[in-house]
């Protein structure tokens, strides 16, 4: 089925284009197939304990009207402290519109592989509000008492440069032919020489 996308891009030997393509994109594709894959697995998950919060007047004045919901103090994991402030800037980001929760009964997986399998993200909280100032979230419930709050790293720019890939390899079209040209082989580039043209040097003054 690629080859007939191939064949409409009126080139001369499209099986070629097509082989050549393919090989020199999977570099690329394999490339953010393990990013991702590493995104999602225990070494790249954020971490963080929590603790009630106690909010300022000025936010729980915003939320007074919502009848569920839950103010949390983000805090250190016991026994892993000095945690980057990016780890916290992470979770009050305001693109970042849920969390997770693993509970303290939940079983964790032994050390493995550095490229181990990705974590089953469940038990997912909405996040509701924030304040930075403070570093606390408005949930949409409590977490379980001594959970343990994830972040997991947004994979959604990487997903998508991985379906432009796919369909570079599997159905381009006449726009995409530039690209794949540069994966063709020399001994099959037509190159169009131009004809020397003489420059006057008085057209530069």
């Amino acid at each position: 089925m690629a080859l007939l996308h191939y064949q409409n891009l009126g080139v001369r030997r499209p099986d070629i284009l097509m082989k050549d393509s393919v090989r020199g994109l999977k570099i690329f594709y394999d490339f953010l197939t393990r990013a991702k894959k590493y995104m999602e697995s225990e070494d790249a998950v954020m971490r963080l304990a929590w603790r009630k919060g106690n909010p300022l007047r000025d936010i729980e004045d915003r939320n007074k009207k919502r009848e569920e919901g839950s103010w949390i103090q983000l805090t250190e994991p016991e026994g892993r402290p000095n945690v980057p402030d990016e780890v916290f800037n992470s979770f009050l980001d305001e693109n970042v519109k849920e969390i997770y929760e693993r509970k303290p009964t939940e079983e964790r997986r032994a050390p493995a592989p550095r490229l181990q399998a990705p974590i089953v993200f469940k038990d997912e909280i909405k996040i509701l509000d924030r304040h930075p100032e403070t570093q606390q979230l408005f949930l949409e419930r409590a977490p379980a008492e001594n959970a343990e709050l994830l972040l997991r790293p947004n994979t959604y720019t990487i997903e998508h440069q991985r379906r432009a890939l796919r369909t570079l390899q599997n159905a381009p079209t006449q726009d995409h032919l530039p690209l794949l040209r540069l994966f063709e082989r020399l001994e099959q580039v037509a190159v169009s020489f131009l004809p020397p043209s003489r420059i006057d040097k008085l057209s530069w003054l």
